[in-house]
């Protein structure tokens, strides 16, 4: 009786190691519904894990993969094959007001929460959507992970998805 125990003492404990390195992977509709834009996961998250969860990302880059949700994204930085990061998309409206070679300077509109660090924000026409004409006075809706640089201009890291408006 006391080795069976013992036995079953044992296994538990090795079973136990097996499960420390593995990662929870978040439900992609709680990163969505998150205050926090950005968060660092508890435990170490593998693409390939998160690939099993989530599906194949719309955009599967080096160091960045992005779902699309019903038209919100999540984004996840990787070091390597590990997940460091993992954020929400932000809505920035926003219109052409310079261009300047292949970048332009984008105001967002008045109502926009970036208006209260700055009028002005660097924008690479290159993120447009293929075959769009750039233009002074084109307005822009903007899905990017609500950060900003705050120099003057300021400027934002590329964005999840852009598209023109009326």
């Amino acid at each position: 009786m006391k080795k069976l125990l013992l036995i079953c003492i044992c296994a538990v404990l090795v079973l136990g190691l097996f499960g420390c390195g593995a990662g929870t992977v978040p439900d992609i509709e709680d990163v969505l519904a998150s205050d926090t834009p950005w968060y660092q996961p508890e435990n170490e998250l593998t693409r390939a894990e998160l690939n099993a969860a989530w599906g194949e990302p719309e955009t599967a880059e080096e160091s960045r993969d992005v779902w699309n949700v019903d038209g919100k994204y999540v984004a996840v930085s990787y070091d390597g094959d590990v997940a460091v990061n993992i954020g929400r998309s932000y809505t920035m409206y926003a219109q052409i007001v310079e261009i300047s070679g292949d970048l332009a300077i984008i105001e967002p509109a008045q109502d926009q929460w970036e208006r209260k660090s700055g009028d002005r924000i660097f924008f690479s026409l290159s993120w447009l959507p293929e075959g769009t004409e750039a233009a002074v006075g084109t307005k822009l809706c903007v899905e990017y992970d609500g950060l900003l640089m705050e120099t003057y201009p300021m400027q934002i890291n590329r964005p999840f998805h852009v598209e023109t408006v009326k």
